[in-house]
């Protein structure tokens, strides 16, 4: 355990870096506001660099406090105590807590999945926002889904505000990066369904079938799905809606289609 004091130090300097999806992406580490959010990257088993501690801003208990500690030093992670000063420099909040992490990123792929994990899934192209990707997570976790597949989604995946938006529920979920084409090849390897999810499809989603391996494809709300995607998908589907409005948030989509496809599953 050690103190820093200068807001120049070569350390603060590169955790303030990590604001950056740029720098977030170069060296591979992401940072987690917040004593619950740290808990559970802990709890998911992320690996962790460093913990910076601000005893000015702290509301824990002493034994809160140094069970934490063991848990970090038994993580290999590095305790940092910081200033309140400090603390303001590297959070992304503006009343941040006590704690802010930062946890080296560990990169998921298709071929990582495991097979009882991959009947029901979830695959977003092109959707920009992190708030509307980590209220998926959020959704998806809920359902009991491990699995969501991000392809041409600008950002990095641990986002602070798809952190926030997930309630910390990310670090529990195997979100792939991968390319639609090579996406497309692992699902017909695996013999996966896939309804794409089209405002001009006939089938309303409660007649589509979701019993077997499935996954659920959403596009952006701006432009919606690919012509790739829409010319592999076995089955597209719609939520009805009144003429006046065109489009749900993706993240209100997505809950529908979930919950209706887990319903025919019997809520297993």
């Amino acid at each position: 355990m050690k103190e820093i004091k200068s807001v120049d130090n070569e350390i603060v300097k590169l955790v303030e870096g990590l604001k950056k999806a740029k720098n977030r992406k170069e060296l591979g580490l992401f940072l987690v506001d917040g004593k619950r959010e740290t808990l559970l990257a802990m709890k998911a088993k992320k690996k962790i660099a460093y913990l910076f501690f601000c005893i000015e801003k702290s509301t824990i208990k002493e034994e809160e406090k140094e069970s934490l500690f063991a848990e970090i030093h038994k993580a290999k992670g590095e305790i940092i105590i910081i200033s309140e000063k400090i603390l303001n420099k590297i959070t992304f909040k503006e009343n941040p807590e006590e704690i802010v992490s930062v946890f080296k990123e560990e990169a998921i792929e298709l071929k990582d999945l495991k097979e009882e994990d991959k009947s029901l899934l979830i695959i977003l192209e092109g959707v920009e926002k992190p708030g509307n990707i980590g209220a998926i997570i959020r959704t998806a976790y809920a359902a009991g889904i491990k699995n969501i597949i991000l392809n041409n989604c600008p950002g990095d995946i641990y986002n602070p505000n798809t952190i926030r938006a997930s309630e910390g529920l990310i670090f529990f979920m195997n979100i792939i990066k991968e390319s639609p084409e090579n996406t497309v090849k692992w699902l017909k390897k695996n013999e996966i369904k896939v309804f794409a999810a089209e405002t001009k499809a006939k089938m309303i989603y409660s007649e589509a079938n979701y019993k077997e391996q499935s996954a659920i494809l959403l596009g952006s709300e701006a432009k919606g799905l690919s012509d790739f995607w829409l010319d592999q998908a076995d089955e597209r589907i719609k939520i009805p809606m009144k003429l006046e409005v065109d489009s749900l948030n993706i993240s209100v989509s997505a809950a529908i289609l979930i919950y209706e496809a887990i319903k025919q599953r019997g809520f297993k």
